[in-house]
């Protein structure tokens, strides 16, 4: 098999790349992505040749090689059950998008994404739509997905959603179901001893013997007798014992004063001067369960889990966690900071721990996506169209859609666009055998003309261009003064203005951030993808500059297909002055009568869903617009809509759970 490239997104301590190795894989080269300073530093010690990108949000096509799997499980105490419950829109929970946007660019052949099982459930299930739907639009990948528990491998119940996407025309792994009688379930089933210490974690999953000591978490519950925590009259506090009852033994104790306080956490030798309290917190009472499993592991500091074998009760030890998560021995112990190995602390091995994924999970998964990877590779469906992307920033473009509109469209001979624009499905298609790209806008059409008639020059006018208010006032200018600045010049002036203005509009104001440094980024990108490339993608079009309709009736073939992404005439925003609903009417009534296919872009609206019904078309809606980096959301619902059918993206696991979500039935695999 041959090695491959990995991306670990919110790597944590590294239990995807831990587990897709003991699984089998290699790879040449490993990528991982995180903030916390821990985390890194531990897994800098773990995996010696692991390469460090920063935060998600740096991660950036051309920074990085492609990747062949991405893992991620992105931040989700703001979907955990266990935590604050704010939904896909809490600020941690956001960064899934930033996840999105990468799998978008670099096109992985397979990712696996793990979030908690309040997923499901979050905002009464709308919040996976939205994960779904986010999947699904990417276009290029199919999905499978399951809930999966740690208990099945662990003592530990830990319930995890696990979802792999596989890139359409590769072989396409049979990753679940996965069951707890799965037999790499069985064969995980080995025993675990820690000498010269108590009786501790094992990995048996429902045996008895030696190495099977009751666990149990603390929990929110009472129980009528033994409610307290006591201590013993010589002092010693490491030996508080239950009785079968589950009630702790009075029998030469002193009980504590029931007091709860918020943050008292000891315990006090009874008689000595330096003793302190042991008041819990109302969550610390005891639950004790039999069947060997403990609750999940969480970074929550208030919430602990404590192990008893009969005869003691304590708290679990770092090493324990560890190997409750599938990790070696000591695998949090040392971390590599500033080039120097240096022991991180029994807290923050614990908090790293609960962060993690459980290494016999993904190993798992990691076996069932082994041989398809084994297989010879067909060639991405994005293979050289990710690198052509449109030289300029256009408002109203669809470089968030391009990925889906492309998954969309169907086999033709002639390709064409009556409203160009910024082109952005143009440059990611491959290309057709004739094409036709159209736009009545003259600085549009101009621009493209040029980048091809006289692409060097212009390459090195748009290459020595800095970001500059004072040039983008310039171009500004120039583009008012009709007729008097040559096609190169205009050219030139057009790609400023679109690239250096205040949400990508020509004669907006000059687009600047003040606490981040993201508008000037994204400048260089642009020059950067100005490229020989661009020129070569236009070589054999034909460029038109006349009016829309007039293109369609002059192209249309049985084998034509026409992508028409008009100016929204209901678009609250402004921008789109001079496009009327009765314009838009007029393009509907050409688009039903035409032999070719089409696929429209809009905004929903009352003409065009009497169009749809009156016409049997077939449409598509996707959510767009949800900000990943502030509080404030703006969605907007575009409508793709069709004159053939539009295929589901969506593909699940038909077994034992149904969940009912807002537009769309999911039906998930529950084996437990």
């Amino acid at each position: 098999m041959r090695d491959l490239v990995l991306l670990d997104l919110f790597s944590g301590i590294g239990g995807f790349p831990k587990g897709l190795t003991d699984a089998g894989l290699s790879f040449r080269k490993h990528y991982f992505s995180e903030i916390d300073k821990y985390a890194i530093a531990n897994y800098q010690h773990n995996f010696k040749h692991a390469i460090y990108v920063g935060a998600v949000e740096e991660v950036k096509k051309g920074n990085i090689e492609n990747p062949d799997i991405t893992t991620f499980g992105s931040p989700c105490q703001d979907l955990s059950i266990a935590g604050k419950r704010k939904g896909i829109k809490g600020k941690k929970s956001r960064l899934f998008f930033e996840a999105i946007r990468v799998i978008d660019e670099l096109a992985p052949r397979l990712f696996i994404f793990e979030n908690v099982k309040g997923l499901f459930s979050s905002n009464q299930g709308k919040d996976f739509e939205i994960v779904l739907r986010a999947f699904a639009d990417l276009g290029v990948y199919d999905l499978q997905w399951q809930l999966l528990n740690t208990s099945w491998f662990l003592p530990q119940n830990r319930e995890r959603v696990y979802l792999v996407g596989s890139l359409r025309n590769q072989p396409r792994p049979q990753v679940f179901p996965i069951g707890e009688n799965n037999q790499a379930v069985k064969e995980s089933h080995e025993s675990i001893t820690q000498a010269n210490i108590a009786p501790t974690i094992n990995t048996k999953v429902g045996e008895s013997g030696n190495y099977s000591p009751y666990i149990l978490t603390l929990r929110g519950k009472k129980y009528e007798k033994g409610e307290n925590l006591n201590v013993r009259k010589d002092g010693v506090a490491n030996c508080i014992t239950k009785a079968d009852d589950h009630n702790l033994i009075l029998d030469e104790w002193h009980p504590l004063r029931s007091v709860r306080t918020e943050k008292a956490k000891t315990i006090r030798r009874i008689n000595q001067k330096k003793g302190i309290d042991y008041a819990p917190f109302r969550e610390r009472q005891f639950e004790v369960r039999e069947d060997g499993i403990t609750g999940a592991l969480t970074t929550n500091t208030e919430r602990e889990n404590l192990l008893t074998n009969m005869e003691t009760i304590r708290r679990f030890t770092p090493l324990e966690c560890e190997r409750l998560q599938g990790f070696p021995d000591g695998w949090t112990s040392k971390g590599l900071f500033d080039g120097e190995v240096k022991e991180i602390s029994d807290s923050r091995r614990y908090q790293l721990l609960g962060n993690a994924v459980s290494v016999p999970v993904v190993k798992t998964v990691g076996q069932n996506i082994k041989e398809s990877l084994e297989m010879n590779v067909k060639e991405s469906p994005l293979e050289g169209l990710d690198f052509v992307k449109t030289p300029i920033t256009y408002y109203g473009g669809k470089q968030r859609l391009v990925s889906l509109i492309l998954s969309l469209i169907p086999d033709h001979k002639l390709y064409c666009e009556p409203f160009v624009g910024g082109a952005a499905v143009f440059f990611g298609k491959e290309p057709s055998e004739m094409e036709v790209i159209n736009d009545l806008n003259g600085e549009v059409v101009n621009f493209y003309r040029v980048c091809h008639s006289d692409f060097k020059k212009l390459e090195k006018l748009i290459r020595s261009t800095p970001h500059s208010r004072q040039i983008h006032r310039e171009t500004h200018d120039i583009l008012k003064q009709t007729g008097k600045h040559d096609q190169i010049t205009r050219a030139w002036a057009f790609w400023v203005q679109t690239n250096m203005s205040f949400s990508a509009r020509v004669f907006g104001g000059y687009a600047y951030e003040r606490k981040s440094n993201g508008t000037l980024k994204r400048f260089v990108n642009k020059k950067l993808a100005f490229n020989q490339e661009v020129y070569e993608r236009l070589s054999m079009v034909d460029i038109e500059n006349n009016d829309a309709l007039q293109v369609i009736k002059s192209r249309d073939t049985k084998d034509s297909f026409f992508y028409c992404d008009p100016p929204y005439f209901n678009s609250n925003m402004g921008h789109y002055k001079g496009y009327s609903e009765k314009d838009f009417e007029e393009l509907l009534k050409i688009l039903s009568s035409i032999q070719g296919k089409f696929l429209l872009s809009s905004y929903p609206s009352e003409i065009l869903e009497k169009y749809t019904k009156k016409y049997k078309w077939y449409t598509l809606e996707k959510s767009t617009g949800i900000s990943v980096t502030h509080q404030t959301d703006k969605v907007k619902i575009e409508v793709l809509t069709a004159s053939y059918p539009l295929r589901s993206e969506l593909d699940g696991i038909d077994e034992l759970l149904q969940l009912k979500a807002r537009s769309i039935k999911i039906k998930l695999a529950l084996t437990h």
